[in-house]
């Protein structure tokens, strides 16, 4: 039983988008400078960038960066696609909002805020390769989570909340563009531990240890959730098919709950194995100055999409 297999219909980040990280440093150089000699009166800041590199045509990039004083050092930053289009491969319009709360301004805040702004920049390429194949990707399955989080959240079920978090975690884009933050504090000689975080609490997930008729029909809701979504949502029979034999389509009973939660655990294992392997793709790329094609082809001890159950 598979979790779900986007590879087929997109190429996600397989190393590192180095017109990401160009694009990325040519934009930090601005942000920073303003932040650095304006902190004291920044408060709403619109910069507007075109770019030209073959591989990543963009045209009329509106980084919003907002920033004032608070009691702590927060960096909040969303990529914002719905008005994007494509045309003659020229990305126009893409949008990334950044809401940033600072105590105190110092190198390491500074450093977090670029990692997120490649970070984002990430995703604004992904959805790029995405609606320029006319394909569907991870978004549509992020998309779902999100809706399903916010449905989850109000019944305060700790062991259901701690599902859907890593869930987002176990998102490949979202995977992808925390290691584009890993390589860019690396770049600095910097470590981001968060990553490191991320992948423990993957690998170490296990089942509740009460399992109680609270918990079990919250899962089957949000099960019911996901299958009805995409079902509706799938745009071929080759993508339904892909759904029909993910975890979404498993019908949950008292009897196989925890076979569902062991097959959810073995895919967060498969995910937390990926993020160490990228790790050491882009430890390598950091040690021999190594170019990591963006669709870099995996090796087979990369492959994301493992089958959890035959």
């Amino acid at each position: 039983m598979k979790m779900y297999n986007f590879i087929e219909f997109i190429m996600e980040s397989k190393g590192i988008s180095d017109v990401c990280v160009e694009y990325k440093d040519i934009i930090w150089k601005d942000i920073n400078h303003y932040i650095i000699n304006r902190y004291n009166d920044l408060n709403l800041k619109i910069f507007i960038y075109n770019f030209n590199n073959d591989k990543f045509f963009i045209n009329n990039l509106v980084i919003e960066f907002s920033f004032r004083e608070e009691k702590e050092n927060i960096c909040n930053a969303k990529f914002i696609g719905s008005n994007a289009i494509i045309k003659d491969n020229i990305f126009y319009s893409p949008k990334i909002e950044f809401k940033v709360y600072y105590k105190t301004i110092d190198d390491d805040f500074l450093t977090y805020i670029e990692s997120v702004l490649l970070h984002e920049l990430l995703h604004c390429y992904q959805m790029f390769k995405q609606k320029n194949k006319s394909i569907p990707s991870y978004w549509q399955y992020g998309n779902i989570l999100s809706q399903v989080r916010g449905n989850v959240l109000k019944y305060n079920n700790k062991d259901i909340n701690h599902i859907m978090d890593l869930l987002y975690y176990s998102l490949e884009h979202e995977m992808n563009a925390q290691l584009h933050q890993y390589y860019d504090y690396l770049r600095k000689f910097k470590k981001y531990s968060k990553i490191n975080k991320i992948e423990n609490e993957l690998r170490t997930y296990n089942s509740p240890i009460n399992i109680d008729d609270k918990f079990i029909s919250l899962l089957k809701d949000i099960i019911k959730h996901f299958k009805n979504s995409l079902d509706v949502n799938s745009p071929n029979n080759n993508y339904k098919k892909n759904i029909d034999n993910s975890l979404w389509s498993y019908e949950l009973t008292d009897k196989n709950v925890e076979s569902f939660l062991g097959n959810l655990k073995s895919y967060f294992t498969d995910c937390a194995n990926y993020i160490s392997s990228k790790k050491r793709q882009i430890d390598r790329k950091i040690k021999n100055d190594e170019h990591i094609d963006y669709t870099m082809k995996l090796t087979d001890e990369d492959i994301f999409f493992k089958l959890i159950n035959d």
